[in-house]
């Protein structure tokens, strides 16, 4: 029996000191989240003085970040604009002057042809087809150029 009372008495003193430990460690931690509070609280106030801080510094920044962007968009659509308005007026010159130059070009076709076969005929009739659709879809494209406004 002296065995068995001596574990008894060596596991029991052991979970004492266990229990013991364990609730050392809780006042510890309890403690430290005591001792840790005021220096939590300036750490907060620190960073919202920072934020406060660095808003106040980069307000006028974006403002005259904004200022120029709106500037330069304005140089932008000025010079811009005259481009825009050039090429109109190219793109609606050449694509007249392709017509005319089909035009002519059939006209000198048809007179060199033998009119009296038909099957000269009906192929300079194709080409005239294709020159007025010709036409028709660069005047559409001139007017789509047109009604094209430049983006704000």
């Amino acid at each position: 029996m002296g065995l068995s009372s001596f574990f008894k008495d060596l596991f029991g003193t052991a979970k004492k000191t266990v229990d013991q430990i364990a609730t050392n460690a809780e006042i510890a931690v309890e403690e430290a989240k005591i001792a840790a509070t005021p220096y939590i609280d300036k750490a907060e106030e620190l960073v919202e003085t920072t934020l406060e801080k660095v808003k106040e510094t980069t307000s006028p920044i974006i403002e005259k970040v904004e200022i120029v962007a709106e500037e330069t968009i304005e140089k932008a659509k000025d010079t811009l604009t005259p481009i825009i308005e050039k090429t109109k007026e190219v793109v609606q010159e050449y694509s007249e002057k392709a017509a005319d130059g089909l035009d002519t070009i059939l006209d000198k076709v048809k007179e060199n042809t033998n009119p009296t076969v038909e099957k000269k005929e009906i192929t300079i009739d194709a080409i005239d087809v294709t020159t007025d659709d010709f036409t028709e879809k660069n005047s559409d494209s001139a007017e789509i150029i047109d009604k094209i406004e430049p983006q704000k």
